[in-house]
């Protein structure tokens, strides 16, 4: 994962695959205890006050969808 972050608009900007759920777990660690993590990350930032984009490799091949997402965490 590459996390971006966008002080001046409030916002966190994510890139990332899949691999995080599968090859990247912690020892012991199950891909369900993965995506509550995440889940659990991205509320506090949330909660902080910051919008969040995230985009994978697909999203990667039309950038407009890209700038889509990251406009609209800018808020």
């Amino acid at each position: 994962m590459s996390t971006f972050w966008f002080e001046g608009e409030r916002a966190v900007g994510e890139f990332d695959g899949l691999g995080k759920y599968a090859e990247h777990l912690r020892p012991g660690q199950t891909t369900e205890q993965a995506v509550i993590e995440e889940k659990l990350r991205e509320d506090r930032i949330r909660t902080a006050g910051y919008g969040v984009a995230r985009w994978g490799w697909r999203e990667l091949s039309t950038p407009e969808e890209v700038v889509r997402r990251l406009r609209r965490a800018f808020g």
